[in-house]
């Protein structure tokens, strides 16, 4: 029962005795004097709760790790969604909260409050469940102190296998605190000191295909776990390209590139030229743009352009303004007649009196003895170009730019290969991974787009589905998801999750695996999302709204009509108290 309710029955109830006393007491005007006691009654219930019933006012929401709040008027409407703790309704200080009415959501408190004109929300926010129906209200946001653990995290979902992939985000956390990045193992990975907004970033590696569960820890003084978080990614096999590759001759770099390709199931067709007119390996240099159609990328050095013809050259050319990636290898002094093909490409190259020596050690973590790396001396100058890779004192060392619906790439780094004999394979691949992610033609087949933070009870919805497509819970029946028409070409389709743990995705020949968690896991984390989406729907409000139904002017106004109104019955009722005077009539009978 509210306070509300408890207010009307005690003031109905001392309106009734005075109208009684005043019907057996009174002398005269009895029936004024009893209904002037009811709407006394009426005025001071509308004195104490200005936005009571049927006229508006503001609903407190607590949520979870709500407070009492240090002003809260009389007899204000306090409800407690289903996370609001225990303490927040029950047993906290203020009477208000103590008696905060228990709801399952936002939307029922509305109903069972329809005169709601304004929130008031206290604690961590609103939910996912209740943002809906809070966007028709002005929102007033009274967030609690964040608590100490993770608050941002940026991470894929899907990735490919053989790729190493960034992880980022923010914590709240004392000064000195360290973040711990372990693999599935349980083994350390790295670790990262926050800066000082609490943000920090790992580079993380995958190598098989499949679902795999790495862990973020925050640790305190002497590594005491502060929070702990569960990152799931799924690791998709690549999608099967082909690359073509033209070489003048062998050389170390080659052969690495060939490794990295088998690892990153690339079909890496090449040829190797030998001699003038002779070559090693199956592939040829197409002629016409259509046998180019099937690779994505072609790696070409300056000796192997040398020996295309203008033929093979402008179907080269042709196949890049129709998608294809070019990436031109310079590995030694290029020829003049290869500079002018190349400025037509978009870069200007001229020999350059520079160290052929670059130090790579900030760019890839080296240790100090393994920094250095060798280039051609060139001088490129391409005006709309952008960076592929920086040495440590940021000049490039190979530029990137768009010609047509392709892009065509410049490299003159010669011994990428050495990142290979660090101790750390995956950062050659990694660099090769990137390059040809950033110049390879774009596959037309759309890709899965998983939700970040898939929760139990809350809506997840999945991007880039196609007809048929299923989830299957960790237990029962599969579910099939149905495309969302207004998504568009995104194709989103959604479903809400009973249970915890890895779903498993069918989608035609694709696979994938998505992790839910349970409702109360991660809850420093969740926590910081609904405090940030509630803060914006807050914000949306302008300025002044969520007052606008403030009671103060109305309650004045009700203060003085009981003042009047109690004036007037003490009057009556003295008046009504007092005998009349008698009349001549009177007097007669009482001599008579």
């Amino acid at each position: 029962m509210s306070m509300a309710t408890i207010v009307a029955i005690v003031l109905a109830g001392a309106a009734l005795l005075g109208g009684v006393r005043a019907w057996r007491n009174a002398a005269r005007h009895r029936l004024v004097l009893v209904a002037l006691q009811c709407l006394a009654a009426g005025v001071a219930f509308a004195f104490l709760f200005p936005g009571a019933p049927g006229r508006g006012g503001e609903l407190v929401v607590l949520t979870g790790g709500a407070f009492d709040p240090p002003e809260l008027a009389f007899g204000a409407e306090v409800v407690a969604l289903p996370e609001a703790s225990a303490c927040a309704a029950d047993d906290c200080g203020s009477s208000a909260t103590r008696h905060a009415q228990r709801v399952p959501d936002l939307a029922t408190a509305l109903r069972l409050h329809p005169s709601t004109t304004s929130l008031r929300v206290l604690g961590d926010g609103l939910r996912t469940r209740d943002r809906d129906a809070a966007r028709a209200l002005p929102l007033r946001f009274e967030p609690g102190s964040a608590t100490t653990g993770f608050v941002a995290l940026q991470a894929p979902t899907l990735i490919t296998a053989g790729r190493r992939w960034i992880l980022s985000g923010r914590v709240q956390a004392p000064s000195g605190a360290r973040v711990a990045l372990r693999d599935p193992g349980d083994a350390v990975l790295e670790t990262a000191t926050p800066g000082a907004d609490g943000a920090f970033r790992f580079e993380a590696p995958s190598r098989l295909p499949g679902p795999a569960l790495f862990h973020l820890r925050l640790l305190g003084a002497a590594d005491a776990a502060l929070d702990e978080i569960a990152m799931p990614v799924f690791a998709q096999a690549a999608q099967p390209v082909r690359v073509l590759l033209l070489a003048g001759a062998p050389d170390p770099e080659l052969k690495y590139l060939r490794r990295w390709a088998l690892d990153a199931n690339i079909g890496l067709d090449v040829r190797l030229g030998l001699a003038p007119g002779t070559a090693l390996g199956p592939a040829t240099a197409p002629r016409e743009k259509a046998a180019l159609s099937e690779y994505a990328l072609a790696i070409v050095d300056e000796r192997a352009w040398a020996a295309l013809d203008a033929t093979q050259r402008r179907a080269l050319e042709e196949a890049v303004d129709d998608g294809l990636g070019l990436l031109l290898r310079a590995t030694g002094p290029v020829p003049k007649t290869v500079q002018d093909d190349w400025r037509a490409l978009g870069y200007a190259i001229t020999p350059a009196r520079i160290a052929g020596t670059v130090s790579l050690g900030r760019a890839f973590a080296l240790e100090p003895g393994q920094t250095g790396f060798a280039r051609v001396p060139l001088e490129v100058t391409a005006a709309d170009a952008t960076a592929l890779l920086r040495d440590d004192d940021g000049a490039p060392l190979a530029l990137m730019r768009a010609k047509g619906r392709g892009r065509v790439a410049l490299w003159w780094l010669q011994d990428s290969f050495r990142l290979a004999l660090t101790g750390a394979p995956e950062r050659h691949a990694t660099l090769w991974s990137r390059v040809a992610g950033s110049l390879a033609r774009a596959l037309d087949e759309p890709s899965l787009v998983l939700p970040a933070d898939a929760r139990v009870g809350e809506r997840v919805s999945i991007c880039g589905v196609s007809d048929g497509a299923t989830v299957e819970p960790p237990a029962g029946r599969a579910i099939a998801l149905v495309a969302d028409e207004a998504t568009g070409a995104s194709r989103c389709a959604a479903f809400w999750p009973e249970q915890p743990g890895w779903h498993a995705l069918a989608d035609g020949e694709r696979r994938a695996s998505l992790l839910v968690r349970g409702r109360n896991e991660a809850r420093t984390l969740a926590a910081a999302t609904d405090r940030a989406a509630t803060a914006e729907l807050a914000a949306r409000t302008p300025a002044g709204a969520a007052h606008a139904a403030a009671p103060l002017p109305e309650r004045a106004l009700w203060a003085l009509a009981l003042l009047v109104l109690s004036g007037v019955l003490w009057g009556l009722e003295r008046r009504a108290a007092t005998p009349a005077p008698p009349t001549p009539g009177d007097r007669a009978r009482e001599l008579g």
